[in-house]
């Protein structure tokens, strides 16, 4: 999974009552979903996998384990407190001194911004990135419509001059699937690569 994995903010069911983050991104044991990559260098097809809770830092996460074929390709630990779901780790030996967030529940637009730092190639780096959410209504995902938020992230990976890499995430999340679309467009220097992911399937875990 890339460094922002699966970025995504929530809309709420009703007014009446709060989003779990979990609600649009789901972190069950055994859930997986099948994507298509093109674009930006690369493609081909990959699969997620949310795998069993791991102790980080004193307080439990749970990770994504990303899948080429047979070869893992990769793992981010994520952590939810009630609407908010935060990344906190790529590796256990190394968690993140400032765990940052990709999804915040309110039901409402929602901005925040970040400075501290991620991991990019197998190296921890800075991570300088301001984002928006917001409800964008139903859209249809694998033959069901299905309530949607879109989130929007800008990021500075690396130096903040030209020599760091720039990102613009577009995202959108549907309730009870979670991603199931990404376009990014990645600038580095004078080269531009764009990108996009696409949801092929998705199979909930034995205890959503």
């Amino acid at each position: 999974m890339s460094w922002l994995c699966a970025l995504g903010l929530v809309l709420v069911r009703t007014q009446a009552a709060p989003v779990e983050g979990t609600e649009f991104f789901p972190l069950v044991a055994g859930s997986s979903w099948v994507y298509s990559d093109t674009g930006g260098g690369a493609g081909g097809a990959f699969t997620d996998v949310v795998g069993e809770p791991a102790e980080v830092m004193g307080v439990m996460a749970t990770p994504i384990v990303t899948r080429m074929g047979t070869r893992e390709d990769g793992r981010t630990y994520y952590r939810v407190d009630a609407g908010t779901v935060t990344v906190v780790a790529f590796d256990l030996k190394k968690p993140l001194a400032a765990p940052y967030p990709i999804l915040k529940a309110t039901g409402k637009k929602e901005s925040w911004t970040y400075s501290g730092e991620s991991q990019w190639l197998g190296e921890s780096v800075p991570l300088f990135m301001k984002a928006t959410c917001r409800p964008v209504g139903k859209r249809e995902v694998l033959g069901e419509r299905r309530d949607t938020v879109e989130v929007v992230i800008e990021a500075t990976i690396g130096a903040q001059d030209k020599t760091g890499v720039k990102s613009r995430q577009v995202s959108l999340y549907a309730r009870g699937v979670g991603l199931f679309e990404l376009k990014e467009t990645t600038t580095i220097g004078d080269r531009k690569l764009e990108r996009r992911r696409t949801l092929i399937s998705y199979r909930p875990g034995a205890g959503s």
